[in-house]
């Protein structure tokens, strides 16, 4: 998980580099707060999911190269088999299969996210867009915007991902949904 999020610092360092933006101007373009990006990009901080595809825009390439340090190329439609997608693993509560990475110029990002049980109170996120959870498996406490739901197998949610929002694995099991982040 480290070694990603190592990964994921010097991918960012080199785009900014390359692109000779600085911090100021990344923290105008993304809303990302200059101290939190230096954060990033020195590997001290996860970068959350939903800040992937502002960081990725403000640099002009496909999140995929943030993520997997390779470019998507599928124009017409990317196939993901099952248990195939690459692993972004940023926590040890979070798991996340990236499902559209294949894909260039996505307007959304899909993902299949396990959450395990007893891990660490889960921390508030937000991010720009909109976001849609559909539970697989198991069962979840979903925060957003000071509310709490309990959701189960078949149940889902779509929110403003600017809300500040977590899930966390309830009945000591892992609990598995299908998150779909878009601008």
């Amino acid at each position: 998980m480290h070694n990603q999020r190592d990964q994921i610092a010097r991918r960012l360092r080199a785009l900014r580099e390359d692109a000779a933006i600085e911090t100021d101007e990344i923290e105008k373009r993304t809303g990302i707060a200059r101290e939190d990006y230096l954060r990033y990009e020195d590997g001290s901080l996860d970068v959350p999911m939903g800040r992937v595809a502002q960081l990725a825009a403000c640099f002009g390439v496909d999140e995929a190269v943030l993520l997997t340090g390779g470019d998507a190329h599928a124009h017409r439609f990317h196939v993901t088999r099952k248990g195939r997608g690459p692993v972004i693993a940023r926590r040890a509560e979070y798991h996340y299969e990236a499902l559209g990475v294949g894909f260039a110029g996505k307007k959304m990002d899909p993902f299949v996210v396990t959450v395990e049980p007893d891990s660490p109170p889960p921390i508030l996120h937000t991010h720009s867009g909109q976001e849609f959870n559909y539970v697989l498996h198991g069962h979840l406490q979903f925060r957003i915007g000071g509310q709490t739901l309990t959701l189960g197998p078949g149940d889902s949610v779509y929110f403003d991902a600017s809300q500040a929002h977590s899930m966390q694995a309830l009945m000591d099991r892992p609990a598995t949904f299908l998150a779909i982040v878009a601008d």
